[in-house]
């Protein structure tokens, strides 16, 4: 039987939205790199990490998520998609 992995999260998030990161209870904080603005390092707390994207990460952008375990970091990306409402 496969084994869930350490992290996951929706394949996409709003621009201006939230991107909420599920993890192991391993896992106590991960990394999400947004190009052009860097890194940012959140404590996960009961298996949940969120972080509310700055308003000029535009659609199109892909974040890269990473929970930093060495010598097997697991790592997933995020695409933003634009905010269409009316």
């Amino acid at each position: 039987m496969q084994q869930k992995p350490r992290i996951w999260a929706e394949p996409t998030v709003l621009e201006g939205g939230t991107l909420v990161v599920r993890a192991r209870s391993e896992v106590k904080e991960i990394s999400v790199f947004i190009p052009g603005h860097g890194s940012f390092l959140i404590g996960v707390r009961h298996g949940r990490a969120e972080l509310t994207l700055p308003p000029n990460v535009r659609g199109g952008a892909q974040l890269i998520v990473s929970d930093l375990l060495v010598p097997t970091p697991c790592s997933l990306t995020v695409d933003v998609v634009g905010n269409s409402q009316p």
